[in-house]
Protein backbone atom coordinates (compact mmCIF):
# COMPACT_ATOMS: atom_id res chain seq x y z
CA UNK A 1 0.00 0.00 0.00
CA UNK A 2 1.15 4.00 -0.85
CA UNK A 3 1.50 5.78 2.21
CA UNK A 4 -0.20 9.04 2.38
CA UNK A 5 1.77 12.42 1.25
CA UNK A 6 2.19 14.53 3.91
CA UNK A 7 0.18 17.79 2.81
CA UNK A 8 1.28 21.26 3.49
CA UNK A 9 -1.20 24.04 2.51
CA UNK A 10 -0.28 27.54 2.10
CA UNK A 11 -3.22 29.46 2.58
CA UNK A 12 -2.19 33.27 4.12
CA UNK A 13 -5.60 35.36 2.98
CA UNK A 14 -9.34 34.87 2.86
CA UNK A 15 -11.39 33.35 2.35
CA UNK A 16 -8.79 30.28 2.15
CA UNK A 17 -7.86 30.81 6.17
CA UNK A 18 -11.66 31.36 7.95
CA UNK A 19 -13.81 29.18 5.20
CA UNK A 20 -11.92 26.29 5.75
CA UNK A 21 -10.82 25.74 2.30
CA UNK A 22 -7.18 24.69 2.82
CA UNK A 23 -8.78 21.91 5.29
CA UNK A 24 -10.70 20.47 2.17
CA UNK A 25 -7.94 20.42 -0.05
CA UNK A 26 -5.54 18.56 2.46
CA UNK A 27 -8.35 16.22 2.67
CA UNK A 28 -8.94 15.58 -1.26
CA UNK A 29 -5.32 15.60 -2.19
CA UNK A 30 -4.60 13.02 1.23
CA UNK A 31 -6.92 11.18 -0.49
CA UNK A 32 -6.23 11.17 -4.34
CA UNK A 33 -2.80 11.58 -4.62
CA UNK A 34 -1.78 7.58 -3.46
CA UNK A 35 -4.95 6.86 -6.74
CA UNK A 36 -2.28 8.73 -9.06
CA UNK A 37 0.23 6.76 -8.09
CA UNK A 38 1.99 10.02 -6.37
CA UNK A 39 5.22 8.81 -4.48
CA UNK A 40 4.49 9.29 -0.90
CA UNK A 41 6.57 12.67 0.14
CA UNK A 42 5.35 15.94 0.65
CA UNK A 43 3.07 18.31 -1.88
CA UNK A 44 2.69 21.54 -1.04
CA UNK A 45 -0.70 23.53 -2.41
CA UNK A 46 -0.12 27.43 -2.01
CA UNK A 47 -3.36 29.15 -2.70
CA UNK A 48 -2.47 32.42 -4.00
CA UNK A 49 -3.79 35.49 -5.46
CA UNK A 50 -4.26 36.40 -9.01
CA UNK A 51 -0.48 38.58 -8.37
CA UNK A 52 1.11 35.87 -7.00
CA UNK A 53 -0.46 33.78 -10.20
CA UNK A 54 0.57 35.71 -12.93
CA UNK A 55 4.29 36.14 -11.70
CA UNK A 56 4.49 32.31 -11.14
CA UNK A 57 3.19 31.69 -14.39
CA UNK A 58 5.29 34.34 -16.12
CA UNK A 59 8.44 32.96 -14.06
CA UNK A 60 7.85 29.32 -15.25
CA UNK A 61 5.49 28.91 -18.42
CA UNK A 62 5.92 32.52 -19.92
CA UNK A 63 2.42 32.78 -19.44
CA UNK A 64 0.98 36.95 -19.56
CA UNK A 65 -2.38 36.52 -17.27
CA UNK A 66 -3.09 34.81 -14.29
CA UNK A 67 -4.17 31.39 -14.47
CA UNK A 68 -6.64 28.93 -12.52
CA UNK A 69 -3.75 26.11 -11.16
CA UNK A 70 -0.14 25.42 -11.68
CA UNK A 71 1.57 22.65 -11.40
CA UNK A 72 5.66 21.68 -10.54
CA UNK A 73 6.55 18.04 -10.22
CA UNK A 74 9.65 17.74 -7.85
CA UNK A 75 10.82 14.39 -7.55
CA UNK A 76 12.16 15.39 -4.36
CA UNK A 77 8.93 15.78 -2.56
CA UNK A 78 6.29 15.17 -5.09
CA UNK A 79 5.92 18.69 -6.17
CA UNK A 80 3.87 21.67 -5.39
CA UNK A 81 0.20 23.02 -6.74
CA UNK A 82 -0.62 27.02 -6.80
CA UNK A 83 -4.74 28.05 -7.34
CA UNK A 84 -5.92 30.96 -7.61
CA UNK A 85 -8.99 31.95 -6.03
CA UNK A 86 -9.54 34.62 -7.48
CA UNK A 87 -9.91 33.11 -10.98
CA UNK A 88 -11.45 29.98 -9.55
CA UNK A 89 -14.50 32.26 -8.63
CA UNK A 90 -14.35 33.61 -11.76
CA UNK A 91 -14.79 30.59 -13.54
CA UNK A 92 -17.12 29.05 -11.98
CA UNK A 93 -19.06 31.54 -9.28
CA UNK A 94 -22.03 29.53 -8.93
CA UNK A 95 -20.14 26.70 -6.99
CA UNK A 96 -16.29 28.11 -6.46
CA UNK A 97 -15.55 24.78 -3.90
CA UNK A 98 -16.50 22.55 -6.50
CA UNK A 99 -13.97 24.51 -8.76
CA UNK A 100 -11.46 24.33 -6.35
CA UNK A 101 -11.77 20.44 -6.37
CA UNK A 102 -11.52 19.94 -10.34
CA UNK A 103 -8.80 22.32 -10.51
CA UNK A 104 -7.37 20.44 -7.34
CA UNK A 105 -7.56 16.93 -9.09
CA UNK A 106 -6.30 18.60 -12.42
CA UNK A 107 -3.02 19.87 -11.11
CA UNK A 108 -2.59 16.34 -9.20
CA UNK A 109 -2.94 14.67 -12.44
CA UNK A 110 0.18 17.20 -13.90
CA UNK A 111 2.02 15.84 -10.83
CA UNK A 112 1.35 12.36 -12.16
CA UNK A 113 2.71 12.87 -15.08
CA UNK A 114 -0.79 13.61 -17.25
CA UNK A 115 -0.94 15.92 -19.71
CA UNK A 116 -3.39 17.49 -21.94
CA UNK A 117 -1.21 18.75 -25.12
CA UNK A 118 -2.27 16.13 -27.82
CA UNK A 119 -5.64 15.07 -27.82
CA UNK A 120 -5.09 11.35 -27.19
CA UNK A 121 -3.14 12.97 -24.08
CA UNK A 122 -6.47 15.19 -22.79
CA UNK A 123 -8.96 12.32 -23.29
CA UNK A 124 -7.06 10.25 -21.14
CA UNK A 125 -6.32 12.89 -18.41
CA UNK A 126 -10.13 14.16 -18.75
CA UNK A 127 -11.45 10.52 -17.79
CA UNK A 128 -8.98 10.07 -14.86
CA UNK A 129 -10.06 13.80 -14.05
CA UNK A 130 -13.55 12.27 -14.29
CA UNK A 131 -13.58 9.64 -12.65
CA UNK A 132 -11.32 11.25 -9.54
CA UNK A 133 -14.19 14.25 -9.35
CA UNK A 134 -16.53 11.07 -9.07
CA UNK A 135 -15.25 9.98 -5.95
CA UNK A 136 -15.15 13.03 -4.37
CA UNK A 137 -19.09 13.60 -5.78
CA UNK A 138 -18.43 16.57 -7.45
CA UNK A 139 -19.84 17.26 -10.95
CA UNK A 140 -17.89 17.35 -14.28
CA UNK A 141 -18.14 20.62 -16.07
CA UNK A 142 -16.75 21.07 -19.97
CA UNK A 143 -13.16 21.52 -19.95
CA UNK A 144 -11.23 23.48 -22.76
CA UNK A 145 -9.31 20.13 -23.34
CA UNK A 146 -9.58 16.71 -23.75
CA UNK A 147 -12.94 15.92 -26.70
CA UNK A 148 -16.13 17.05 -28.50
CA UNK A 149 -17.66 19.19 -25.90
CA UNK A 150 -13.77 21.25 -25.33
CA UNK A 151 -13.74 21.63 -29.62
CA UNK A 152 -17.74 23.35 -29.35
CA UNK A 153 -16.47 25.16 -26.07
CA UNK A 154 -13.40 26.77 -28.23
CA UNK A 155 -15.53 27.29 -31.02
CA UNK A 156 -18.77 29.02 -29.26
CA UNK A 157 -15.26 31.66 -27.95
CA UNK A 158 -14.25 32.67 -31.54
Amino acid sequence: MTARPDVLVECATWPWSEAGLGRRVERWVRRLAPRLGLDPGEIRVRLVDPERMLELGRTHLGKTSATDVLAFPDEAHGGDLAICWEVVCTQCPHAPVDELARLCIHGLCHLAGYDHGEAAEARTMLRRERSLLRSLGVVDVPRPYGGPRSARMRERRS
